[in-house]
């Protein structure tokens, strides 16, 4: 699980880009 820097939303492993803002992830 990935949590987004940018609003804190849960995101899978793997994930390029957060879910709920569209912020990338690192």
């Amino acid at each position: 699980m990935i949590i987004c820097q940018k609003c804190g939303a849960k995101n899978p492993v793997g994930t390029r880009f957060c879910g709920e803002c569209g912020n990338k992830l690192f």
